[in-house]
């Protein structure tokens, strides 16, 4: 459990901070790299259509004949920049189960000198 939670951690370290100090983001893809469980799903395509490769990971928790998160980080397989992130969850029991997908990409960023400044 604790190896799914780093997952966890390091995938939205690496989603949601486009920008960090020198030698953190290759540190956290090194680390996310190490986590077990993780499989690589080449040919993935993010919200924005563009083609990338996926990591994904097995979460302990479920059963046996569960397979997958369900959450996949889409990344360029060029340059290794984090291009979007698919989530698919279940909810409900029985007949009434409901499937979704939660799809969000980064788009782009930038730095500014203060809290809610435009670029």
């Amino acid at each position: 459990m604790a190896a799914l939670l780093g997952s966890v951690v390091l995938a939205g370290l690496l989603k949601l901070v486009p920008v960090m100090p020198e030698g953190l983001r290759p540190a956290a893809y090194e680390a996310l790299g190490m986590v077990p469980g993780g499989t690589l799903v080449p040919h993935q395509k993010d919200p924005k259509g563009r083609t990338g490769v996926a990591v994904t990971y097995d979460d302990p928790t479920l059963p046996d004949e569960g397979t997958g998160f369900g959450s996949y980080l889409t990344f360029d397989p060029k340059t290794y920049a984090f291009l979007g992130f698919r989530d698919e969850r279940t909810t409900g029991d029985g007949a009434r189960n409901k499937e979704f997908v939660q799809l969000s990409c980064l788009d782009s960023w930038a730095i500014v000198d203060r809290a809610k400044q435009r670029p």
